[in-house]
Formats: structure tokens, C-alpha cells, sequence
């Protein structure tokens, strides 16, 4: 990827028709914009192939109210810190794992289904991971948005209405399993492997 490259106005105008409405088809992001389908497809596909845009599974709307999560900020020594991203990298329940820089070296996501796997998962993981000299983790007791529903705005509010989803019904609760997690950590590998 260049990293120097600039994304065109209209390919972000693509991009944020598609975070308010990641299923419309290319036909309806067209007429919103006064393109052709194809023209946007072809756009899309550039984006995608240069890496400045891609598709990413989201645990989804109702995790808000039956997810726990935390923020783990974690330092270490610099000897052991490429096996350790290694490994971070290959836990499913931290969502994502970045270098950082300040009073810590990494910082990380961690999602689990239920409150006592979250707790399994912080004070089991971290004592067999190399390298550790410091950790600091922050639990997450109410969610209001998830970063799957962030927007750049670049649309003008006529042209977002016209991409916009219908409202879906209000659904019902549920509670995740171990089976959701799974689920979810096997989606996002497929992604990985199709945009890699």
C-alpha cells in the first residue's frame, strides 16, 4: 500500500455510503452518488486491492447489551516483543492487537461472551506470554457504540438517507456462547485470508 496515497473525495463518499449501509447493493450506492453500478464495484475493488478499504466481521448490535469486553494496554521487554505480538495476535479474544507508543508498548480489545470468561481469559492468558513486564487492564461495564458504527460523514444527510438500511424490528435479547465467539473468530479469519 502507498502510504502516501490520498483517497479521492468520491471513493470516500463509496466508503461512508457503505458504513451506513454495508449491505446495499452497488446499484443503490450508484443512484445515491450518480454513478453507474459498475463504476462504483470498479472503485470498491481498487480501494480493496490497494488496502485503503476492506470489510471486517462486527460481533453486531445486540453484543452491546450481552458482551464483556476490556482495553489491555500491556509492556514489554524488547527481546521477546515479535513472539509476543505473534501470540497476541493469534488469541480470538483480543480483536486487535496494536503497537502503541507512550507509558505502554500495546494496546488491545478483548471480547468474551460472558463476564467469567473475560476474567478466565485476563488472568489466564497473560502469565504463559512472553515477555510481559507490565500490565494494566481497564473492564468495559456499558458499551453505547461500537466502532462498527463509526461514519466519516462525508455523505451530505440527502444523499445518506437514500443508501440507509430500513429499520430493522426491534429483536430479542440473547446471550452469546462460546459457539458465537467461535463463529465470529472463524468469519474473521476468512476475511483475513480473502483480503490478504
Amino acid at each position: 500500500m502507498n502510504e502516501t496515497a490520498m483517497i479521492a473525495e468520491l471513493d470516500l463518499e463509496i466508503v461512508n455510503a457503505l458504513q451506513i449501509n454495508p449491505r446495499a447493493d452497488w446499484s443503490r450506492v450508484a443512484d445515491a452518488l450518480g454513478l453507474s453500478g459498475p463504476t462504483v464495484a470498479r472503485r470498491w475493488n481498487a480501494l480493496a486491492k490497494e488496502g485503503q478499504a476492506w470489510i471486517t466481521p462486527s460481533p453486531g448490535q445486540r453484543y452491546l447489551n450481552a458482551g464483556w469486553s476490556a482495553f489491555i494496554h500491556l509492556s514489554s521487554t524488547p527481546d521477546k516483543s515479535e513472539e509476543l505480538l505473534e501470540q497476541l495476535c493469534a488469541e480470538p479474544a483480543f480483536a486487535t492487537v496494536s503497537l502503541v507508543t507512550g507509558s505502554h508498548d500495546i494496546f488491545m480489545d478483548c471480547f468474551a461472551s460472558s463476564h467469567r470468561e473475560l476474567i478466565d481469559i485476563v488472568t489466564g492468558s497473560f502469565p504463559r506470554l512472553p515477555g510481559i513486564t507490565h500490565r494494566e487492564v481497564v473492564f468495559v461495564t456499558n458499551l453505547y457504540r461500537q466502532a462498527s458504527e463509526w461514519r466519516s460523514g462525508t455523505l451530505e444527510p440527502a444523499r445518506a438517507r437514500q443508501v440507509s438500511a430500513e429499520p430493522l424490528p426491534e429483536q430479542a435479547g440473547y446471550s452469546p456462547d462460546r459457539l458465537d465467539a467461535a463463529l465470529l473468530a472463524e468469519l474473521a479469519k476468512r476475511w483475513t485470508r480473502q483480503l490478504g
